[in-house]
């Protein structure tokens, strides 16, 4: 393939010297990995009763009066923070409003035992229920499910 114009077949091998010069940095350029951080916290712990024992007996003492008041039935979503014995960044979502500051305040109180070396994150789940106040002595405050 030879052109008669020199102007032409300078172009030609012009284009063909640039992209022999061109290809190994492009292909060096592919194959270099840019590097990707990755950031994230680590899965909250669902054994709750492990670390605070008596978890149950605490929030059915704790929230009897704000669910004797107000007769309201839901779930409320409770994430926390544990470090050695102190219960920190209690949040409650979900459920019936009227009781989160009751539960934060609960949580709060609660005597647990945490590790002694790192902060662990708990995440568990509140469902009041209005069962018939004659077959027990009052309304049932709360049932602890693992919250997913």
């Amino acid at each position: 393939m030879f052109t008669k114009k020199p102007a032409t077949a300078a172009a030609l091998l012009a284009l063909c010297l640039s992209a022999l010069l061109t290809a190994p940095a492009q292909a060096q350029r592919s194959t270099d990995l840019q590097r990707v951080e990755v950031s994230g916290q680590p899965t909250p712990r669902t054994d709750v009763a492990k670390a605070c024992p008596d978890i149950g007996e605490t929030l059915q003492r704790s929230l009897a009066r704000v669910v004797h008041l107000e007769r309201r039935t839901g779930t409320v979503n409770v994430d926390f923070s544990l470090r050695e014995q102190a219960v920190t960044q209690v949040s409650s979502q979900g459920g019936p409003f009227e009781y989160h500051a009751a539960i934060r305040r609960a949580v709060r109180s609660l005597d647990c035992q945490g590790s002694t070396q790192a902060t662990a994150s708990y995440r568990f789940q509140i469902a009041f229920t209005q069962e018939d106040a004659a077959e027990q002595d009052g309304p049932r405050v709360a049932v602890l499910l693992p919250r997913h």
